[in-house]
């Protein structure tokens, strides 16, 4: 067999081994970091629905879902730029909590492991509902929910007739 063909066939089958290697299977909601890992997928594909079902009812009470239905385009720039590394997760019966690093750039690894520089901690808080764990606050990269329906409504203010002093 000729060398450089012999030398091409080998980079096929150590890229052939790096692509299966790196594919990733689905996240799994039954698990506190693949809840998260659900969560940001889904913000990242533009699936705000899905993103607002990983909330406990609770929050989503207090969330307008078309207010973050209206943040989508700014959900998936921000987590094209990012990556998120799971560093520990601590279970507690019936809760849980997540400790991410967020990193800038596309990929969860360099080629020398786990970025860290420039990164920041976020902690997800989750409580468990049935079979499936669900974020129990807004957080990174929702952050927090405006509501304007529950904005206080200040009363309209009616003119005192002519010819009268306040």
């Amino acid at each position: 067999m000729d060398l450089p063909l012999l030398w091409l066939l080998a980079a096929l089958a150590v890229s052939a081994v790096i692509v299966v290697g790196c594919s990733r299977p689905p996240a799994d909601p039954a698990t506190p970091a693949g809840a998260v890992r659900a969560y940001l997928e889904a913000l990242k594909d533009g699936e705000v629905e899905t993103a607002y079902a990983r909330f406990t009812s609770g929050r989503q009470a207090e969330c307008d879902l078309a207010s973050l239905k209206s943040r989508s385009v700014e959900f998936r720039q921000t987590l094209d730029d990012a990556s998120v590394v799971v560093r520990k997760t601590t279970i507690d019966r019936e809760s849980a909590t997540v400790q991410t690093t967020v990193n800038g750039g596309r990929a969860d690894f360099s080629p020398l492991g786990p970025r860290t520089s420039g990164g920041w901690d976020v902690w997800y808080r989750l409580v468990k509902v049935g079979d499936e764990w669900r974020l129990a606050e807004f957080i990174w990269p929702i952050y927090g929910c405006p509501d304007f329906r529950k904005l206080p409504v200040e009363p309209a203010l009616t003119p005192a007739p002519a010819g009268t002093t306040p």
